[in-house]
């Protein structure tokens, strides 16, 4: 079940990528370099804290390392950056009418993604109910990664002057995030 259900996750985000990556490559018409915009707390939440804990739980497959790796890869990263991310863009097309294509690429994206979210707050609640003493450190640790979360947020600002593209909040970014972040975290039994 775990295996079918993690092949199945890395096969989506595969066709994710490919579908932003096209798009990016063939609708805008240039290949663009991103990474200009993973500023300090975007690395260390992404590349070394989730790295980190991806290795951690190679090395030691326990309980508690299950609930680190799916607590910070399904409920900080997608189930609350990118879903933030999702939402946002889908309020940003929707009122100014345009690119229905990456519209409905985010729609597609959305469907898989409500997958992985269901199947992860699913297995993480199995794992709570098997070992009763891990749920207020796995709190802890979602908390902790909230913050990072945050940072990664309002970093995102950091790379604009006043004028950022269609006029999105820093505010109400924030707001999402922490909605979202409070959704999933509410699931957990």
């Amino acid at each position: 079940e775990d295996q079918l259900f993690m092949s199945a996750m890395v096969y989506d985000e595969s066709k994710h990528i490919k579908f932003y990556s096209r798009y990016s490559n063939e609708v805008t018409g240039h290949k663009q370099q991103l990474s200009k915009y993973h500023g300090p707390h975007f690395k260390s939440l992404l590349y070394t804290k989730l790295s980190q804990t991806m290795v951690r739980l190679e090395r030691n497959p326990s309980p508690i390392e299950k609930l680190k790796a799916f607590s910070l890869l399904n409920i900080i990263v997608k189930g609350t950056l990118k879903r933030t991310c999702f939402l946002t863009l889908k309020e940003i097309l929707g009122e100014k009418g345009i690119l229905p294509g990456m519209a409905k690429g985010i729609s597609n994206s959305e469907t898989d993604e409500s997958r992985h979210d269901t199947f992860a707050l699913f297995y993480m609640n199995r794992i709570l109910r098997e070992n009763k003493g891990l749920k207020e450190s796995t709190l802890n640790v979602l908390d902790e990664f909230l913050d990072g979360t945050t940072n990664v947020i309002q970093e995102i600002f950091s790379f604009h002057d006043s004028n950022t593209p269609f006029e999105i909040k820093k505010e109400t970014l924030l707001n999402k995030a922490i909605t979202e972040y409070q959704k999933r975290v509410n699931l957990i039994e």
